[in-house]
C-alpha cells in the first residue's frame, strides 16, 4: 500500500517545491493550503486552512490528520525573517509541539523543516552539537522549537536553507533575483550551502520515505557552500537571464552546515550548485 505523506504549509516556498516533486511519485498525497487557488493539480488532495494565525486553527489541522490517517506529516508552515507578523511564537514554536504532542495517539512520523538562520552566521559549518545562537525573533523561535523536537520519537528535524520559485511572492533568492531588471548587486562575504526545493523533497522521499534510513533525530542536510554573489551568477546563466551582477562585500554571514552526520547514515552524495540548478530548471520548465 502506498504511503500517506500530509505536507502543511504547500502555499509557500519549500511546501510547494516539496509538493511539486512529491506528486510525481507513487505515494497518496495531502496537503494542507491557505486559500483554494488555480495553480494548485487536480490530481492532489487539498484541504483548506484559511487562518493559521490563530489557535483554533490547530483543532481544524487535527481533524485533518484524523481524516487522512498519514504516515508522514511534514510540517513546512512557519513565519519566515522576510514577514513583519506578530505569530511568531503559535507558528514556529506552539504549532511543531502541538504536532509533535500528537504523533503517537495518531500513529505518525513528523518531519520537521527548519533553518540555518537558527545561528548568527559568525563561524559557519555548524554541527548539529553546535549550540544555537540566533539573535533574531525568527531565528530564536526556531530554535526553540529545535530544542523541544530532538530527542522526541518517531520526530525528524531537517536542517536547511533553500531556493526555489514561489507561488506569488519575492521573498526567497531566486524569485527575487528573476524579478530584477538591469543590475542587482550580489554578496560576496555572505555564505549559505542550502538545497534547491527540488533536492530536498528527493532527499525525504529517498532516505525518509523509500529507503527509512532516517527515523528521527536532528540531521543538517545540505549542498556545497557558497557565496550568494557566485550563486546569483550560476542562476543567471541558467536561466539566460541578462543583468549585470554587481558584488557588495559589506555584509559578512557565513551559515554553512556541516551535513557529515547525514552523509554518513544516508550515503548521500551532495550535488554541485550548478547540476541542482539545471535539475531544478527542467523539472519546472
Amino acid at each position: 500500500m502506498n504511503k500517506k505523506i500530509l505536507i502543511l504549509g504547500a502555499n509557500g516556498l519549500i511546501g510547494n517545491g516539496l509538493t511539486s516533486y512529491l506528486s510525481t511519485k507513487k505515494i497518496n498525497l495531502f496537503v494542507v493550503v491557505r486559500s483554494k487557488k488555480k495553480e494548485f493539480s487536480k490530481n492532489i488532495n487539498y484541504y483548506y486552512c484559511d487562518n493559521l494565525s490563530i489557535k483554533k486553527s490547530f483543532t481544524k489541522i487535527l481533524e485533518i490528520i484524523e481524516k487522512v490517517k498519514p504516515d508522514y506529516v511534514i510540517n513546512c508552515i512557519g513565519v519566515t525573517k522576510h514577514i513583519k507578523h506578530g505569530q511568531n511564537k503559535l507558528l514556529n514554536i506552539d504549532l511543531p509541539k502541538f504536532l509533535s504532542m500528537n504523533r503517537k495517539n495518531y500513529k505518525f512520523a513528523y518531519i520537521h523543516i527548519t533553518t540555518d538562520c537558527v545561528f548568527d552566521g559568525k563561524k559557519g559549518n555548524y554541527k548539529e552539537t553546535t549550540k544555537t545562537n540566533a539573535n533574531d525573533i525568527y531565528g530564536l523561535s526556531k530554535a526553540k522549537a529545535d530544542n523541544y523536537l530532538v530527542n522526541k520519537k518517531n520526530t525528524i528535524i531537517l536542517r536547511t536553507s533553500t531556493i526555489g520559485r514561489e507561488i506569488k511572492t519575492r521573498h526567497g533568492l531566486l524569485e527575487w533575483f528573476l524579478s530584477r531588471k538591469k543590475l542587482c548587486y550580489g554578496f560576496k562575504n555572505t555564505f549559505f550551502s542550502g538545497l534547491t526545493t527540488l533536492e530536498l523533497g528527493k532527499i525525504i522521499y529517498i532516505f525518509i520515505i523509500h529507503k527509512k534510513l532516517i527515523k528521527e533525530g536532528l540531521y543538517n542536510v545540505s549542498g556545497p557552500k557558497i557565496n550568494k554573489f557566485d550563486l546569483l551568477n550560476l542562476i543567471k546563466e541558467i536561466y539566460h537571464k541578462k543583468i549585470l551582477i554587481l558584488p557588495d562585500y559589506k555584509l559578512k554571514i557565513d551559515r554553512s552546515l556541516n551535513p557529515d552526520k547525514f552523509i554518513k547514515i544516508s550515503k548521500y552524495k551532495r550535488k554541485s550548485w550548478k547540476k541542482m540548478l539545471l535539475e531544478y530548471k527542467k523539472f519546472n520548465d
